[in-house]
């Protein structure tokens, strides 16, 4: 029997926590300036708060102090992600879209079997141009994908389906 970490991966706990914050920054509104109210790194702390808790609550017990320090880590990269990513994108949503479901759940049968697919994707988007809808998609990475293997990979694949 090994020993493991009482926390999930870092890779899970990152993208938990970008794709709340994501989620409450694009909630939060827009100031007449055409700015975010609040900044993406206030709601990166709340979001962090909550997955904490949702851990403890998932193992059953507080963290110990080497875990605290484990998320402490990922907090820390957490936050440069915030202030690089505000720092480029300036807001949660291309400029002449506006939200009509942030983190949207879709769930369609396979056809040909008892199976379902789910997909959560990071946003359904609508052009104020041309009144179509997109799928906002906020990928995190080690080392930056090449644009093809994002647009054949399985997950690209899956968007498409479940989207027609």
């Amino acid at each position: 029997m090994a020993i493991v970490p009482g926390v999930p991966s870092a890779a899970l706990n990152i993208g938990t926590v970008w794709h709340k914050a994501g989620e409450l920054w694009a909630l939060d509104g827009i100031s007449e300036g055409g700015m975010p109210t609040n900044r993406l790194a206030t709601w990166l702390d709340a979001a962090f708060v909550d997955t904490m808790k949702d851990i403890e609550e998932d193992i059953g017990h507080p963290l110990t102090d080497m875990d605290k320090g484990y998320m402490d880590e990922q907090y820390a990269l957490l936050s440069a992600m915030a202030i690089n990513y505000e720092a480029k994108y300036t807001t949660p949503l291309p400029e002449g879209f506006t939200f009509i479901e942030p983190e949207q759940t879709v769930v369609i049968d396979v056809p040909g079997s008892p199976h379902k697919l789910e997909g959560t994707l990071d946003g359904l988007i609508k052009s104020e141009f041309n009144g179509l809808a997109y799928v906002l998609e906020r990928k995190t990475y080690g080392n930056r994908p090449k644009e093809e293997d994002l647009q054949y990979g399985d997950q690209y694949v899956a968007y498409l389906w479940i989207l027609q």
